[in-house]
């Protein structure tokens, strides 16, 4: 036998809820809202290659020909024309431009 008061019970024809059951929030054709309505939402894009993409993006030709980014007398990366010459990263750049 159910204990519970009438208030308390389910109700079997499917109708409403009762009124102290928590409600969805509206979505506004959006999809399911956040847990916080002052949530942030952070987007991050990573160019690896920086300085080669910015150089190739400011003179399109460099990207026939062999590019790579360096510190420290180290190859830190190269474009796909580097890369065809067999500059890879971590490469000494004097060896890189023996073999560009």
């Amino acid at each position: 036998m159910d204990t519970r008061s009438p208030a308390q019970r389910p109700a079997a024809t499917g109708g409403p809820p009762p009124p102290s059951a928590p409600r969805a929030a509206p979505t506004r054709g959006r999809g399911p809202t956040p847990r916080h309505a002052d949530a942030t939402r952070l987007v991050a894009v990573v160019v690896e290659p920086f300085p080669l993409w910015l150089a190739e993006r400011r003179e399109p030709g460099l990207a026939r020909t062999p590019l790579v980014a360096c510190d420290e007398g180290r190859v830190l990366h190269a474009n796909p024309a580097a890369r065809r010459w067999g500059i890879d990263r971590g490469m000494r750049l004097a060896g890189a431009r023996l073999r560009a």
